[in-house]
Order: C-alpha cells, then sequence, then structure tokens
C-alpha cells in the first residue's frame, strides 16, 4: 500500500505573533482604562461620557485578554497536536476540523469534486464527497508545496477532472 503522510497543524510562530498583538492590545486598553479622565467621541456620532469611555476601554482590555487566553490555548493545542492527513491508494484520512482529534476518512470513490479556494491570501482544498466537505487549510501544512503535492495526489487518486 502507497501510503503518504503530511502533518497538518497550525504554525506556532504565527500563534505567537497573535499572542503578542493581543497583549499589546490589552495592555493599552488598560493603560487608557486605567488612566482615563475624558470622555470619547465615535465618529462625530457617539459621545461617551468620562465614564462611559472608561468603561468601553475596560470591556475591550478584557475582550483583548480574553483573545489572548484563548489564542496561548490554541497554541498549547497546536504544539501538541500529532494530526497529520494520510493518504493511501483507496482513500484520505485527514482532521475534521484544525486542531481537533477527529479524523474523517474519505474514499477516492466518493469524491465528486476537488476545488481550491482563495480568501483573502489564504488557500483552502474542499474535497467534496458522498458525505459532505473536507476543507484543508494551507497554512496548518508545513509548505505550500506540500499543498500543492497533496492536491495533485487526491486529484489524480479520485480520477477526477481537475481546473486550475
Amino acid at each position: 500500500m502507497n501510503e503518504v503522510k503530511f502533518e497538518y497543524k497550525p504554525k506556532a510562530w504565527l500563534f505567537l505573533l497573535v499572542i503578542a498583538l493581543f497583549s499589546g492590545m490589552t495592555w493599552f486598553f488598560t493603560n487608557e482604562a486605567s488612566t482615563n479622565d475624558r470622555g470619547l467621541t465615535i465618529n462625530h456620532l457617539i459621545a461617551l461620557s468620562t465614564f462611559s469611555a472608561t468603561v468601553l476601554f475596560w470591556f475591550f482590555a478584557g475582550f483583548m485578554a480574553v483573545l489572548t487566553i484563548l489564542s496561548a490555548f490554541v497554541l498549547i493545542a497546536g504544539l501538541r497536536s500529532t494530526n497529520e492527513i494520510v493518504i493511501t491508494d483507496t482513500h484520505i484520512t485527514a482532521p475534521k476540523r484544525g486542531i481537533t482529534d477527529k479524523s474523517v476518512s474519505v474514499g477516492f470513490d466518493e469524491i465528486s469534486d476537488v476545488q481550491v479556494q482563495v480568501m483573502q491570501k489564504q488557500k483552502f482544498l474542499n474535497i467534496f464527497h458522498s458525505g459532505g466537505k473536507l476543507t484543508i487549510v494551507r497554512s496548518m501544512l508545513p509548505t505550500k508545496e506540500d499543498f500543492d503535492a497533496l492536491t495533485n495526489l487526491v486529484v489524480e487518486r479520485a480520477g477526477i477532472i481537475y481546473n486550475r
């Protein structure tokens, strides 16, 4: 049996960058909230008193703190992840969602269409099959070449016509 495996997990450096960004925003809004001594006008439409502006800044600080914590959890889950995409002669097995441990196995004879979707510079491989749709995100694979190789393998083994 000819089996090809691709590592499939989020990039650690990207989540470290996201954590740094959200941490910086948390610090900024906390500083604004704790030192606020004036009101706030938003787009000349909404005027907030000093108290209301302070509450708004505290809300944003809390929201950014929650996003920082969630990003840290995703980073830890990604680092601990052993997810991979496995392609054999008869089927493809891939995680159902990004960092979940649940995998879905789709036989190549069940695949009706394969499409590469580009959305805001992000590529997705959409595999349509009798049970629904399996989506593989390019950024979760180690390299762009791995994404291209994976796409070519799926198209070849499913025996479908694919237009790039």
